[in-house]
């Protein structure tokens, strides 16, 4: 693998849960990850600790069993994962929720979110495979994957 990739929590939950709304999408975005060669399993993903969290609490609203989210935990823990620590938010507070909308000055993004690009901006990520389009509003470059053309076009640069 030579492109780092971040995965946000409804990924990981589209991937698991075969009742979320984004199942198919996840596993056909897994699977052309796999068959391009960007990964070779789930734990070539960057992660963050707030993301495992979001991960089990998703899906235990999606319904899933105590020993299959124990599972998960342990699947997930074996990605390239960072801890989010106290001035990673105070980074994200600062420099990534600075972003509002003018007429709710509400940010753009939310916390977690805005912690998860503090962290690929350290580790010199750009790509997060993420359903989120709010990662789209940022004036910051990103290539947010949400499907198998874009993995093409903006990863492997494939023009079709």
């Amino acid at each position: 693998m030579t492109t780092k990739l971040f995965a946000d929590s409804g990924f990981f939950i589209g991937l698991i849960a075969e009742n979320d709304d984004h199942h198919q999408e996840s596993e056909d975005i897994f699977q052309h990850l796999k068959d391009t060669h960007l990964i070779s399993d789930l734990n070539d993903l960057y992660i963050t600790n707030y993301i495992i969290m979001e991960v089990l609490h998703g899906l235990a609203k999606k319904g899933l069993q105590f020993d299959q989210m124990v599972v998960t935990y342990e699947k997930l823990k074996l990605c390239h994962l960072r801890n989010v620590r106290p001035n990673h938010i105070d980074e994200a507070i600062k420099n990534k929720l600075q972003f509002r909308n003018r007429k709710s000055n509400k940010a753009k993004i939310g916390f977690v979110d805005a912690t998860s690009l503090v962290i690929m901006d350290k580790q010199n990520i750009d790509c997060i495979i993420s359903f989120d389009s709010d990662f789209d509003n940022l004036p910051e470059f990103y290539t947010r994957i949400y499907n198998n053309n874009i993995i093409d076009r903006n990863v492997l640069g494939l023009w079709r």
